[in-house]
């Protein structure tokens, strides 16, 4: 996707494990900074900012408290949906007394924490009203699960589903063809 449409582009994990994986298989001549290798949040946030076409990989904190307005940010890649984990024990206490109690533990803590971590990661793109991108979520939950539409029915604009990899890319070639017409 970066072959096709060159922009800074960040890629949210939940797991720094998922992030080693792919950053493991990323080819060397792609320019990309991944949270845990190339420094600290601020040093790699800053080095993103400065380079014109960066990718970066990150987890945990990159969810929010980064500032990349404008050509800092234009594709926003959410590999998972942020459910929270569930073996946390304040989370897990909390899961067992909802249970108890008879309450579905998922739909009344889960949800609306991974909804507003979501929102969270959304932030990351719109930072200003000036703002425009592209969010790839590439997690199916979010269209094949019922619990999906809480994160649909969170972000600032309609979703426009996409199945195959060539579908994305004409997206993306159509959005920065767009962008580009009217700079």
């Amino acid at each position: 996707l970066h072959e096709t449409t060159p922009r800074n582009t960040l890629v949210l994990f939940t797991s720094n494990k998922m992030l080693n994986e792919v950053r493991m298989r990323l080819p060397e001549s792609l320019p990309v900074l991944a949270q845990g290798t190339h420094g600290s949040k601020q040093g790699i946030t800053n080095r993103f900012r400065q380079h014109p076409h960066a990718i970066l990989l990150a987890t945990g904190s990159f969810w929010e408290g980064i500032d990349l307005p404008g050509r800092q940010l234009e594709i926003l890649v959410i590999t998972r949906l942020p459910c929270p984990v569930p073996s946390d024990p304040v989370f897990s206490a909390q899961g067992d007394r909802a249970a108890m109690e008879g309450r579905d533990p998922f739909l009344e803590l889960s949800l609306p924490l991974a909804v507003l971590r979501f929102r969270q990661g959304i932030g990351r793109l719109i930072r200003t009203e000036a703002d425009a991108g592209m969010v790839i979520i590439t997690d199916k939950r979010i269209s094949q699960r019922r619990y999906g539409a809480a994160f649909r029915e969170s972000l600032p604009v309609p979703m426009i589903g996409a199945n195959t990899l060539d579908e994305i890319r004409e997206r993306m070639v159509e959005r920065f063809s767009e962008d580009a017409a009217v700079n």
